[in-house]
């Protein structure tokens, strides 16, 4: 009398799982959509591009004895760029924060509309390609002299 089979061999369970693990693997990045990851870790850099630059102008006009600590525009040489300073950190402007935190580009969307380069003011970067710019974005806001610049939290939402 011939037993019939109850069921599958391993070999054809393991062959099976690898088909199944191939598919999956080439499959699987066409389904994935990291862009906006990377735009949010893009704004994450610039964030602390921004905050490290602020600093570094800070201890250096320091160290340098630039300036009162009153509200006094001024410039700093820092790495072979003049930095535009107001109350010893860099202005929210092209010549400020922008210059000495090398974030800029065509990656970034910075609105500094109506800004010249002698003004303090608040600057926000964005990160182009989002679905929305304003919620992917942060700001910088220039000292008033009485602390230091504000630098908001990065807005990831649309990114």
């Amino acid at each position: 009398m011939k037993r019939m089979q109850a069921g599958f061999t391993l070999i054809e369970l393991v062959i099976v799982i690898v088909i199944l693990g191939i598919l999956a693997a080439t499959a699987l990045p066409r389904f994935v959509d990291l862009s906006g990851d990377a735009r949010g870790a893009k704004l994450d850099a610039a964030y602390a591009a921004v905050r490290s630059a602020s600093n570094m102008v800070h201890a250096s006009a320091l160290a340098k004895g630039t300036l009162d600590n009153t509200l006094h525009a001024g410039a700093i040489s820092s790495e072979g760029s003049t930095i535009d300073i107001l109350g010893k950190y860099p202005t929210a402007n092209t010549n400020g924060i922008i210059l000495a935190s090398g974030v800029g580009g065509s990656e970034y969307a910075i609105d500094d509309t109506g800004k010249t380069d002698t003004a303090a003011g608040v600057i926000v970067f964005q990160v182009d390609g989002g679905s929305d710019k304003a919620t992917c974005s942060f700001s910088y806001t220039a000292t008033d002299g009485t602390a230091p610049p504000a630098i908001s939290v990065p807005v990831k939402g649309g990114c």
